[in-house]
C-alpha cells in the first residue's frame, strides 16, 4: 500500500499520534511521584494507546499485496495478548502494592506481576517485528526505522524468555522504537496529506 492512499492519512497520524503518547507515558510514569493510584492509570492508559499505535499500522497492510497481508492480524493479535498481559499485571501489581509486606502473598504477587512484564515483551517483540516490516513493504517508514525495528523487536524477544532477570532493555528499545516511529509517521501523515491540497491550490 502507498501512504498517498486519502484514506490512510488519519490512520498513519492517529497510529503515530498513539505511539508518541504511549512511549512518553511508560517512559515517564514509573518515575513520577504520585500515588499508586494515578501512576497505576496513566501506566495502563499508555498500554492502551499502544494498542492504538499498532491498530493503525496493522490498517495500513491494506493494499500491500498477498505477502503481506497476514501482517495485518499478526500485529493485532500481539498487540492484543500484549495489552491483556499488562491490564492483568496492573491489577497484580497494584494488589501487591496494598498488601501489607509482611501478608504471605505480598512478595509472590510480585513475583508473578514481574515475571508477567518479562513474558509481556513476547508480544510487544512481535508487534514490533510485524510492524517493521510493513513500514518496509508500504514505505511507510524509512528503511533505516524499518531495520532498527527488526533489531529492537528481536532484542524484545530475547528479552522475554528471561524470567527472573530485571533487565529490561527489550522494553526500553522497543519503546524508544514506538516513540521515534510514532515521530516519522506523524510527520510523513501530516506532510502528504498537506501536498496533495497544495497542488490543488495550485
Amino acid at each position: 500500500m502507498s501512504i498517498s492512499h486519502t484514506d490512510a492519512y488519519p490512520a498513519v497520524r492517529l497510529a503515530g499520534a498513539c505511539g508518541i503518547a504511549s512511549a512518553v507515558l511508560l517512559l515517564a510514569t514509573p518515575a513520577l511521584p504520585a500515588p499508586d493510584g494515578i501512576t497505576h492509570t496513566l501506566w495502563l492508559l499508555g498500554w492502551l494507546l499502544l494498542l492504538g499505535f499498532f491498530a493503525g499500522i496493522a490498517t495500513l497492510t491494506r493494499g500491500t499485496g498477498d505477502r503481506t497481508a497476514w501482517l495485518s492480524p499478526a500485529i493485532s493479535a500481539a498487540a492484543a495478548v500484549l495489552v491483556s498481559v499488562h491490564l492483568i499485571n496492573v491489577g497484580i501489581e497494584y494488589t501487591a502494592n496494598h498488601l501489607s509486606k509482611a501478608s504471605p502473598a505480598h512478595e509472590p504477587l510480585h513475583e508473578v506481576g514481574s515475571a508477567l512484564f518479562t513474558l509481556g515483551m513476547l508480544p510487544f517483540g512481535v508487534a514490533v517485528v510485524a510492524s517493521a516490516a510493513v513500514g518496509l513493504a508500504g514505505r511507510v517508514l524509512p528503511r533505516w526505522r524499518a531495520l532498527a525495528g527488526f533489531v529492537a523487536g528481536l532484542t524484545a524477544l530475547v528479552n522475554g524468555t528471561m524470567l527472573g532477570s530485571e533487565a529490561a532493555w527489550g522494553f526500553l528499545l522497543a519503546i524508544i522504537w514506538v516513540f521515534t516511529g510514532g515521530i516519522v509517521l506523524t510527520i510523513r501523515g501530516t506532510s502528504t496529506v498537506t501536498a496533495p491540497q497544495m497542488a490543488t491550490a495550485g
